[in-house]
């Protein structure tokens, strides 16, 4: 496979010429794949993705069938980076148009703010009458603090949000904030005559990351229709996109 990657490699390797190969290419002969690298999967990680799918699955009241959770006592909690803008953006432009001009100093200082998000599944509320479109909030997690001096963009004094927290921690550490998380959790949840629990989607399974999957795609669609320069203006875009989202998108994740 590895003299396989590209036309000029496929046209050395097996002795034909690349236009040929071309035009085989257009006919349908053969066709470009592209292959990315996958979590790699144990017995131990396979077991633990089924045992999380079946804690999903009930057996319907007095029949014979399996169905799935109805989910309608879930609040799903995840955290995404935002950016202001993409490294790449297409256009579509008349035949006359120049494409807009962007330019970064380097990719990785594009302003970014990450945003902790609460949904749950959208439901008919019979007593106020109306649907619950299951948005509990959306938190951007910075610092707001004031400008120290004036500059062009700003005066001095004006509160602006900056990402100034830089958190590294070990899996111990994440497995001792998550259980002294649950307990803090559970005590308010009896201070007000609920029950909650905490529970953590298994390791290296992206395709059960709920928000991931529906919640921030759909918001970031939406986002980068904006793109902007400051993070105030990110935030405010977000939270915008997040309390214009329908209720049919967060309940058919």
């Amino acid at each position: 496979m590895s003299a396989r990657q590209t036309l000029r490699c496929l046209a050395s390797a097996i002795g034909i010429p690349k236009t040929t190969l071309t035009r085989h290419l257009a006919a349908g002969v053969f066709r470009r794949a592209t292959t990315r690298v996958k979590p790699k999967m144990t017995d131990v990680y396979k077991a633990r993705h089924l045992a999380f799918a079946l804690a999903h699955v009930e057996r319907a009241f007095g029949g014979r069938d399996y169905r799935m959770h109805h989910m309608y006592d879930y609040v799903h909690v995840g955290e995404k980076w935002f950016n202001l803008y993409k490294v790449s953006t297409r256009y579509y432009l008349t035949k006359d148009e120049l494409a807009p001009y962007q330019a970064c100093p380097n990719r990785r200082y594009i302003g970014k703010v990450m945003f902790l998000a609460a949904v749950a599944r959208s439901r008919y509320d019979a007593i106020r009458k109306t649907y619950f479109d299951g948005k509990i909030g959306i938190w951007p997690i910075v610092e707001y603090v004031r400008a120290q001096r004036s500059s062009a963009n700003r005066g001095k004094g004006t509160i602006e949000g900056e990402n100034r927290c830089a958190l590294r921690c070990s899996k111990t550490t994440l497995d001792h904030m998550l259980l002294k998380t649950t307990g803090d959790i559970l005590e308010a949840g009896i201070e007000h005559g609920w029950t909650i629990e905490t529970t953590c989607q298994p390791p290296r399974s992206p395709d059960m990351n709920v928000l991931d999957l529906g919640l921030f795609n759909a918001i970031q669609s939406v986002q980068y229709r904006y793109p902007m320069h400051k993070l105030q203006g990110l935030i405010a875009v977000v939270e915008d996109a997040f309390r214009g989202l329908p209720r049919t998108i967060i309940d058919n994740v």
